[in-house]
């Protein structure tokens, strides 16, 4: 009986051990911009909510993937950066920054959020859709869980532009820093060679 209690509380430590991030996945963008070709790169990164990550580095032409795992540690940080960021409170208009700058790096993230996290923007963006195609008698529980919330689906989703009000950029400065830090050592030195 002690063994079947022990294995139930793993059980469900280990079904909660993600459940407090507010995404469900993150996707982060940098290129160098316009700069020599031998000094020219990008890469994305994506980490998931169940700590699995990948950074997409090319260089010259050529795209190597590189996975790995992110600790519970570093994605509590990570969540934390995102939360302090602000960025679920903004519009993407409130985000843009109204300098039209041409030319240099490129920074850009999407947040795919959980169901449950809608945030103004999204709900605006989907009551818009509906009113343009002329819906209005969607079935409440279609695709929704027992709290109404959405099950299926597109997920709701935050994009930071590259051109950030400089209002907002400094907090975004770190959640971007903190995404790279989740990336290990070893895979940047490789990546970069």
């Amino acid at each position: 009986m002690k063994k079947l209690f022990t294995l139930a509380i793993i059980f469900i430590c280990f079904n909660n051990t993600f459940a407090d991030y507010k995404w469900f996945e993150i996707s982060y963008f940098h290129s160098t911009g316009p700069v020599s070709p031998e000094y020219q790169y990008n890469y994305n990164i994506k980490i998931n909510a169940d700590g699995t990550g990948v950074l997409d580095f090319t260089k010259a032409g050529t795209t190597k993937s590189y996975n790995f795992s992110v600790s519970k540690k570093n994605l509590n940080k990570l969540n934390s950066a995102f939360i302090k960021s602000g960025v679920m409170d903004l519009s993407i208009d409130e985000l843009n920054s109204e300098k039209n700058l041409i030319g240099g790096p490129v920074y850009n993230a999407t947040i795919s959020m959980n169901y449950d996290q809608l945030t103004e923007e999204y709900v605006k963006r989907s009551e818009l859709k509906k009113k343009l195609r002329g819906e209005n008698d969607e079935d409440e529980n279609y695709n929704r869980d027992e709290r109404g919330f959405k099950t299926k689906g597109k997920r709701p989703i935050i994009l930071i532009p590259n051109r950030v009000s400089e209002k907002y950029s400094q907090g975004i400065h770190n959640f971007y820093l903190e995404i790279e830090k989740v990336v290990p050592n070893s895979i940047w030195a490789e990546a970069l060679n």
